[in-house]
């Protein structure tokens, strides 16, 4: 590996917050050595990346087209894999600049480009976890309190409380804009934090860890647990009288709400009711099939990562923690680029509305087409 390729990957490995190392010690960085896991990582890095990143944005904005533009938007854990999408497809532009920085034009260190990225990173860190705590409240609350859940569970409070975090996120992320700077030595541009501001970040990064993982992943892991007991017990009398009251109001339902569709807008999912559909316990299991994906792609980086920032500021990451810690961000990295097939794969609800929306946009298409070629005869 070249030098210049090494100090760029050092000053990331650093500025991502993983590491405690100080400026003063870049230029003392040893060769990277001629080992297997650092040709895996220069082969994963070539070809695995670029990949994951096309696949991952392009399955994210389909995710999000499906759920917004059929009636899934109206069923809350549906707005909150939307709002992943969104989340995953900003970390993947986060980690594409670095990347295609080192490989075809370095705008990673143009100050201002710097800046955004570093914080978009950490900023939807920050927020995935936070999504996934949000997204199993929600599910106990349906599994507790299901008489409750139908008035409460709404996608108007979801949106409320997903901009309420995000901005909360948006505000407590702030500092890192300007605390880091492309910084020249040796003639090498690095975008790397401020050395004026190193002891202050350490002791905010210990902070920012505390709140970005080691608090949500407690809380994750009891939520998770806490709806599995419960999900096990069986429904309750109440969880039954709503089943009962929800499947005779279907008919109804649907039969108001047919002159709807007809006058707004296709109906995608045919007889579809959301606010049973959102009561339903299997949906709570294949929430926590979801988040416990999350868990088996992020737990390993985020927990290696959280180590190196908590010891004390006098270590310096071996080599070996180094290369371990960019073999699971390059893993890491699959949680932001592959959920949406895990949503095609367990909801087939999901598939049916992708399919129905492809059907509905080429008929459309074909009628306009249709229309254009008789006004022309």
């Amino acid at each position: 590996m070249q030098n210049s390729s090494l100090f760029t990957f050092v000053g990331q490995i650093i500025l991502n917050g993983s590491g405690n190392e100080s400026f003063y010690t870049y230029q003392d960085f040893p060769s990277i050595p001629d080992e297997p896991l650092f040709h895996l990582l220069s082969k994963l890095e070539q070809y695995g990346l670029p990949t994951l990143f096309t696949v991952g944005i392009i399955l994210n904005v389909l995710s999000g087209i499906i759920i917004s533009k059929t009636e899934l938007i109206k069923v809350t854990p549906f707005v909150y894999l939307m709002a992943f999408s969104v989340v995953d497809s900003m970390y993947l532009l986060a980690k594409i600049v670095p990347w295609a920085s080192a490989r075809v034009y370095n705008v990673y260190v143009i100050a201002g480009m710097c800046q955004v990225f570093y914080y978009l990173s950490f900023l939807t860190n920050f927020l995935e976890w936070w999504i996934t705590v949000m997204l199993l409240c929600e599910r106990n609350y349906v599994l507790f309190r299901p008489d409750n859940s139908r008035k409460y569970c709404s996608p108007f409070r979801t949106k409320c409380a997903l901009i309420v975090i995000s901005v909360f996120a948006i505000v407590c992320h702030l500092y890192l804009t300007w605390t880091s700077a492309v910084i020249e030595h040796n003639g090498i541009k690095m975008c790397i934090v401020i050395p004026e501001n190193v002891e202050d970040i350490n002791v905010l990064r210990k902070i920012d860890t505390a709140f970005s993982f080691i608090v949500p992943i407690f809380v994750t892991l009891s939520l998770i647990v806490s709806a599995l007991v419960k999900w096990a017990i069986g429904p309750s009398k109440a969880r039954r009288d709503i089943r009962g009251f929800s499947s005779a109001s279907v008919v109804i339902r649907r039969q108001s709400n047919d002159y709807q569709s007809i006058k707004q807008k296709p109906e995608y999912l045919i007889g579809f009711n959301p606010k049973l559909f959102t009561t339903r316990r299997r949906i709570t299991f294949k929430i926590i099939i979801i988040v416990l994906f999350i868990l088996l792609i992020c737990l390993p980086h985020d927990a290696l990562k959280a180590r190196l920032i908590l010891l004390n500021g006098g270590h310096t990451a071996t080599l070996q923690e180094i290369g371990w810690l960019r073999l699971m961000s390059e893993i890491y990295a699959i949680n932001f680029g592959l959920k949406g097939v895990l949503y095609f794969i367990i909801f087939p609800e999901f598939r049916m509305a992708a399919w129905r929306l492809i059907q509905v946009n080429l008929l459309s298409k074909c009628n306009n087409e249709e229309k254009e070629m008789c006004t022309e005869v």
